[in-house]
């Protein structure tokens, strides 16, 4: 993952009506501090949004309890609360923040990525160059060196004559090494050509999947998981959705415990709080 050392933070954010509300609650700036925390990471990561502390490394609660200095009980109390007000969505065991794309450059994330993936392969194949040149050189330089010190007589034309035979079959090497490679770049275009192309569900589809399993799950919100994400699951593309909600059936955040309210989308639910400033907003 390219570094991105900067987010965009808009300047009316303490007047956001998700945020104010945050902050009017009790431990409301400490939640206040995870969100920002969460933004600085995903930035950070620039993997679209996503939490995570390297590829496929997703940041845990101890993590983040760990980078914020907050106990894990706030940590768990503001996640929940991020869910609640559709900021934040948690599958496959990675946070996402929600519109990140829409409140980010994404476009300048994703030429930093490029621009990095350039310079490593620019300095991979200098360093191949180099390497296999300077190799060949110095075998031939170091034994017309050797010979002609030696000896003026023919011996010297004869034993020069075997460095360029060996850079010769240098270059052989590489020729084949090209080849080859550009066979297996024609075979993979050739099997993505022939692979089935994934379809993207509609919402009434994994509403009806999910209504079959009865597993309680969001479908419109799995549907926008995956739309910002690109149908992707960890890097790799999605073969199959139906496997995917299967998956968020086994997500330990959606198992549910006894004696404890939850919401048709499989979330907990909060304790009812008659002094609670958000209650009729949902």
């Amino acid at each position: 993952m390219a570094e991105i050392t900067w987010i965009k933070l808009v300047t009316n954010i303490y007047t956001n009506k998700k945020i104010n509300q945050i902050r009017k609650m009790k431990n409301g700036d400490s939640f206040f501090t995870v969100w920002i925390c969460l933004m600085c990471i995903a930035g950070e990561a620039n993997d679209n949004g996503n939490v995570v502390i390297a590829q496929d490394v997703p940041y845990t609660e101890e993590m983040l309890a760990s980078e914020t200095n907050e106990p894990i009980g706030i940590i768990n109390d503001a996640l929940s609360l991020f869910e609640r007000f559709k900021m934040i969505v948690r599958a496959d065991g990675v946070i996402k923040l929600i519109n990140w794309d829409k409140y980010q450059n994404t476009d300048g994330m994703e030429r930093i990525k490029e621009q990095a993936r350039r310079r490593v392969a620019e300095y991979r194949e200098r360093h191949s160059e180099k390497a296999s040149g300077n190799g060949s050189v110095t075998e031939c330089n170091v034994t017309s060196n050797v010979t002609s010190n030696v000896t003026r007589s023919v011996t010297s034309n004869v034993t020069s004559n075997a460095p360029v035979t060996q850079c010769n079959a240098t270059d052989k090497d590489k020729e084949k090494e090209k080849e080859k490679e550009k066979e297996e770049e024609e075979k993979e275009t050739t099997q993505r050509k022939t692979a089935p192309r994934f379809t993207p569900p509609t919402l009434d589809e994994v509403r009806a999947y999910c209504e079959e399993r009865g597993n309680g799950i969001d479908a419109e919100q799995f549907i926008d998981h995956y739309n910002s994400n690109g149908w992707k699951v960890g890097r790799s593309p999605m073969k199959d959705w139906k496997a995917a909600v299967r998956n968020w059936e086994k997500n330990e955040y959606r198992r549910r415990e006894p004696g404890k309210e939850y919401g048709p989308n499989g979330i907990e639910l909060a304790p009812y709080d008659p002094e609670d400033p958000l209650n009729g907003l949902f």
